[in-house]
């Protein structure tokens, strides 16, 4: 039975496991302000996880981020869904204003805010390079406009952190199986099941150390099983118009352009 709450998946393993406690922390601070509870998906830890205010659930074959995540949306029974990363923070507020916006706009099927990159060594914070500003007016725009810059993957729906109708996330597919872009082919698909909300705040603090995704490049083979994967995608989901499948040639083109960039060093990340 679906109720209208909200529930934050959280997958963890291994190292990531010592961020774990803040970041649960700062998401059931705010139960007094939203309906929520915390699912952690343990990715088949070395060391069983252990917690008081959280479900746990505990896979016992390690599999692709991507899985984690899946296994986390088929145990959700609320209306609603976010996905964080072990190293989150989350400020008062912040699922409180995302889930009011999706109660009052029932067309919107994401809702999404620019997070902070908070390092964890320095302290220091500055704004995420995504969502962009471009990215932020196009969602504002026209739910097409958006569509387009995920056809170019261009980054604009910041999955970790958004909140979702679940269904919406199930009627997409679900995330990709993989553990390099599994969050950014299910978001390139989701301008075309619904609106979505792009939205300059609340913050939430990305902790960026020495093992974040943030700080390493993939190889050519992981981009382009990542790029694949999105076409695929794209081709054979049925909220997918004709338009938007026509170009996949073209946008094949791109993305090989895209994974040369990436290698030589063209196409920088601007976390940081």
């Amino acid at each position: 039975m679906v109720h209208g709450g909200l529930t934050v998946v959280v997958p963890v393993w291994d190292d990531y496991v010592r961020w774990l406690s803040d970041c649960v922390e700062s998401i059931l601070r705010q139960r007094q302000e939203v309906d929520l509870e915390v699912l952690v998906v343990d990715n088949a830890s070395s060391a069983p996880i252990l917690l008081d205010d959280a479900r746990l659930l505990r896979l016992e074959d390690r599999c692709s981020v991507g899985a984690a995540r899946n296994a986390g949306l088929d145990a959700v029974t609320t209306e609603f869904v976010a996905f964080a990363d072990a190293d989150d923070l989350f400020p008062s507020g912040y699922f409180r204003f995302a889930v009011d916006r999706l109660r009052v706009r029932p067309g919107v099927v994401a809702v999404g805010m620019r997070p902070v990159a908070l390092d964890d060594s320095t302290g220091i914070e500055r704004p995420f390079a995504w969502p962009t500003d471009g990215a932020i007016k196009a969602a504002r725009r026209s739910r097409r406009l958006l569509a387009v810059r995920g056809l170019l993957m261009e980054p604009s729906i910041v999955m970790s952190g958004s909140v979702f109708r679940a269904e919406a996330l199930r009627q997409a597919g679900g995330y990709s199986d993989l553990s390099y872009g599994e969050d950014a082919n299910l978001a390139l698909l989701l301008p075309f099941l619904g609106d979505v909300e792009l939205h300059y705040s609340p913050n939430r603090r990305y902790r960026i150390h020495s093992g974040s995704l943030a700080r390493q490049t993939p190889e050519r083979v992981v981009l382009e099983a990542t790029y694949a994967d999105a076409r695929r995608r794209l081709l054979h989901h049925s909220q997918v118009p004709l338009w938007a499948k026509a170009l996949l040639p073209w946008i094949r083109r791109y993305h090989n352009r895209r994974i040369q960039n990436a290698l030589t060093g063209v196409e920088q990340r601007k976390v940081l």
